[in-house]
């Protein structure tokens, strides 16, 4: 069903989408990422951008928005021929509109609509926070199944209430099984291969933010990332730039002088630059070798498609298990 039929359903109007006029005075990269149209919903005038890319980062897609609102006004709605859970999860966290004809539509400005084939008794948590990411992460590296708030809270810097909510989250999605009550209870996780299957539904990808820059400052640890990392580990040939992986706190550690512009590293693909992702979680917290780990490798990825690196992230994560 075509985007105008399938808007018509839903709102119960006559909604008409119409071609951008004036698509080809925006910037080539907008150009090359989506397909524009645009209408009148409910009210509001929208522009339709029917997604190219494979890839969602938020903080990428904001900053299209951002570069489209000095040129055109209206509703930014991505308009995508399919999406799985865990990219409508991303967008619904991250309050961005979507449209996916005759399957779903996220308009946080006029109207929500879900049609998909719903469980009875499916947990309502539909994603990891970082908190809890990081906490099922610790849970999955240990050696022995059964669990310490207490330790992880050490391992991970983080309070020993912020452990405790992340476990019973990940009771809630019956990842975990719990004994005993009050301060009695005793935690463990269920075996390692059952807990890594049910769980990696339900990661996120840690990538915050993305920064080029011209040259490594020595005093931030940066940890291979991305496509870098599992090349490093695999068959698969290093990409051209390499991506590596820091915490948010190192971010102040970079001046500013070495920050290239995004477009331009991206269109132009500068030899001499280095892509950095700013973590939600320390990659330092299950970077091995200064490699970040394969779950995370796994969460980044996973939305790319492609046969090769599915296959090498398997082979690495049964390595795991």
């Amino acid at each position: 069903m075509k985007l105008e039929s399938y808007l018509n359903e839903v709102f119960g109007e006559e909604i008409v989408v119409n071609n951008l006029i004036g698509v080809d005075q925006l910037p080539l990269f907008l150009q090359n990422e989506y397909e524009f149209s645009t209408g009148e919903l409910h009210g509001n005038h929208c522009i339709f951008m029917g997604v190219r890319s494979k890839q969602l980062l938020p903080d990428k897609i904001r900053k299209h928005f951002a570069k489209l609102s000095e040129t055109v006004e209206g509703k930014f709605v991505l308009i995508f021929n399919e999406l799985r859970p865990y990219q409508r999860r991303t967008l619904v966290a991250n309050r961005i509109a979507f449209v996916i004809p005759n399957k779903q539509a996220y308009l946080p400005f006029v109207y929500l609509d879900f049609r998909e084939n719903l469980s009875y008794g499916k947990p309502a948590i539909e994603k990891f926070t970082p908190a809890t990411q990081c906490v099922f992460l610790a849970i999955f590296y240990q050696l022995n199944d059964e669990i310490s708030a207490f330790k992880l809270s050490s391992q991970l810097n983080l309070a020993v209430v912020s452990v405790y909510r992340a476990i019973n989250s990940l009771v809630t999605l019956q990842l975990i099984k719990v004994e005993g009550k009050a301060t009695r209870k005793k935690f463990t996780r269920l075996k390692k291969e059952q807990y890594w299957l049910k769980g990696k539904e339900y990661l996120i990808s840690p990538i915050i933010r993305v920064l080029y820059l011209s040259s490594l400052p020595k005093d931030v640890r940066f940890f291979d990332s991305n496509e870098s990392a599992l090349a490093q580990q695999s068959m698969l040939v290093s990409p051209v730039v390499k991506t590596y992986a820091i915490s948010k706190k190192s971010v102040a550690k970079i001046d500013k002088s070495l920050l290239l512009d995004e477009d331009k590293a991206i269109s132009e693909v500068v030899i001499t630059s280095y892509k950095v992702e700013v973590w939600a979680y320390d990659p330092e917290l299950f970077a091995r070798n200064n490699i970040v780990d394969v779950c995370s490798i796994y969460a980044e990825l996973r939305g790319l498609d492609d046969p090769r690196i599915d296959i090498e992230i398997e082979t690495l994560i049964k390595g795991e298990l």
